[in-house]
């Protein structure tokens, strides 16, 4: 993802807030046009539009864990993006069963890529107010 890091670089030196924070804005602004995937007649249009929500999402992936080491100290690092591993397989298989729920009742992806394409934007913006300042914090 070397797009990703020459982001994280371009944004670390003018954004007060972390150049992976911002990163991972910009990444996950990219996941927003995934809604129009449920929308669309053409094949090769929701295939772009889910390959580019696969891209934003590694993204995010990649930028999200940069912000945990600038956070953490180093000999936290690994606790802390274990820990997250695991509370995101735990989410993922959870959202499964609510994915499937929202099929058999409404027999349409609309509102489940309505739901995740603006996942990135709302989890940036928890991310935002849990971590104020990106600096580094004492465990």
């Amino acid at each position: 993802m070397r797009a990703s890091g020459a982001l994280t670089d371009a944004f670390g030196a003018r954004w007060v807030w972390g150049g992976a924070a911002a990163a991972y804005l910009v990444a996950g602004l990219f996941a927003l046009p995934i809604f129009y995937a449920s929308r669309t007649n053409s094949l090769w249009v929701a295939v772009a539009l889910v390959s580019l929500g696969t891209a934003a999402h590694q993204a995010c992936s990649a930028n999200i864990l940069t912000v945990m080491s600038d956070v953490f100290p180093r000999r936290a690092v690994a606790s802390v993006v274990g820990m997250a591993g695991f509370a995101g397989a735990v989410s993922g298989a959870m959202i499964a069963g609510v994915v499937g729920q929202v099929l058999q009742r409404t027999g349409s992806y609309v509102p489940i890529f309505a739901m995740f394409s603006g996942a990135y934007v709302l989890a940036w913006l928890i991310l935002r107010v849990g971590i104020p300042r990106i600096e580094r914090i004492d465990v």
